[in-house]
């Protein structure tokens, strides 16, 4: 009784379906992590961070315009910014 099949060694039937395995487990994970790793649509979402760099903007501009107001209403800081008075004798000497 002699078989007239193909016969095929054990190690590459082996060989074949671990391949065929690792190929599957590669595939699916690459799968699964691109869509879980995908960015939903969120919309505008600079539109929060522009209008708190804005906000904080303005507040810079506000706390300016407070000192200088300060500044330009009270003399006594007025002479002590503008320096020296003319023809002031240095304390030094």
């Amino acid at each position: 009784m002699s078989k007239s099949g193909l016969r095929i060694p054990m190690f590459y039937k082996f060989l074949a379906g671990c391949v065929a395995l690792a190929l599957l487990l590669i595939a699916g994970g690459s799968y699964v992590v691109h869509h879980q790793t995908r960015m939903k649509a969120r919309g505008n979402y600079l539109a929060k961070h522009f209008k708190r760099y804005l906000d904080y903007q303005g507040g810079l501009g506000r706390a300016a315009a407070a000192v200088t107001s300060l500044i330009a209403h009270d003399p006594t800081v007025r002479a002590a910014l503008s320096g020296p008075a003319p023809g002031a004798v240095p304390d030094d000497q």
